[in-house]
């Protein structure tokens, strides 16, 4: 194959290649994390039907224990400010070789006058498989039972999740308790948001969902930016290389150039008269003496050979 052909194929290679290394670059930011405006005025159930609730703005004020990785973030929430999440600020994620558990254990909730309750909240979990574990757990103090279990691998996406606990409705002092166990890796971890306990499961609308200004990431549009840069000039660099090397320059090519170059610096040369040879001494025709430069035998007047 050509250069010419070669060429083309190495340009559209290292285009692809260099928006990979950007993708390598960003991931893991917020650029990849999809946050929410809501815009549903039913974000939380009517107070008549609200029993416990927590939008996780500012602090955990309402959970009496969060140990291991458990805390406030500002960096990726479903909805407002904050959520709460299991996972390293630091890092950004879960530590890749050190084992992490932690509990997020709600302070009492009283359901002795209920009839009806639902656990309802926003997760975004990236997860790996066997390796990481969430657990959710109801408890009145003397009995307990696991609702939920999350052992899947996961990618980040904030989901709904609805748990009916009406069974518990008549204890004073229920708790719900978040335990995760991290083994190994470094995903991100579990995200929780706007949770709640309410007696109608179906006042607590799925709110519709717009892009928020806040999932712009300045940061990954400027690594983008630069990589296209680099691309860009590289291929108007190897436009220009190639126009002067084999491309027109004023009107000729390059080889018609050199040429006419090359021509124009030969300096003229003089162009020296052949010498005639010279004339027979005697004439072959009548054998008369001739001088050196005859031409013609000046008795018989024959043409001489010469």
């Amino acid at each position: 194959m050509k250069m010419k052909k070669i060429f083309p194929v190495l340009l559209i290679a290292l285009f692809i290649f260099s928006n990979i290394i950007t993708l390598v670059l960003i991931h893991g930011n917020s650029f990849n994390r999809p946050n929410h405006v809501q815009t549903s005025t039913n974000l939380t159930p009517s107070s008549s039907n609200l029993i416990f609730y927590d939008d996780f703005e500012g602090d955990l004020s309402k959970w009496d224990t969060h140990s291991g990785l458990w805390h406030i973030t500002e960096e990726y929430k479903y909805d407002g400010e904050s959520c709460v999440w299991f996972g390293d600020e630091d890092l950004g994620h879960l530590p890749l070789d050190t084992a992490a558990t932690g509990d997020l254990i709600s302070e009492d909730i009283d359901l002795s006058s209920e009839q009806e309750a639902h656990l309802i909240f926003y997760m975004s979990r990236e997860t790996r498989s066997s390796d990481d574990l969430l657990t959710i757990t109801i408890s009145n103090g003397t009995e307990e039972e696991q609702i939920g279990e999350f052992i899947s691998a996961s990618s980040l996406g904030w989901a709904k999740e609805s748990y009916d606990i009406s069974k518990w409705c008549g204890n004073s002092s229920v708790t719900i308790d978040f335990f995760t166990d991290h083994f190994f890796g470094d995903k991100e971890g579990w995200y929780i948001d706007n949770l709640v306990v309410t007696k109608d499961p179906d006042d607590y609308t799925i709110p519709s969902e717009d892009a928020s200004a806040d999932d712009f990431d300045f940061e990954g549009l400027f690594i983008v930016l630069i990589w296209f840069g680099i691309v860009g000039g590289m291929i108007v660099a190897s436009v220009i290389v190639r126009k002067f090397k084999g491309g027109k320059i004023g009107g000729f090519t390059r080889t018609k150039v050199e040429k006419i170059s090359k021509k124009e610096a030969l300096p003229p040369q003089e162009t020296k008269p052949k010498p005639m040879p010279a004339a027979p001494a005697e004439c072959p025709y009548c054998g008369n003496k001739l001088d050196s430069d005859a031409i013609y035998c000046h008795t018989c007047g024959s043409k001489l050979n010469t």
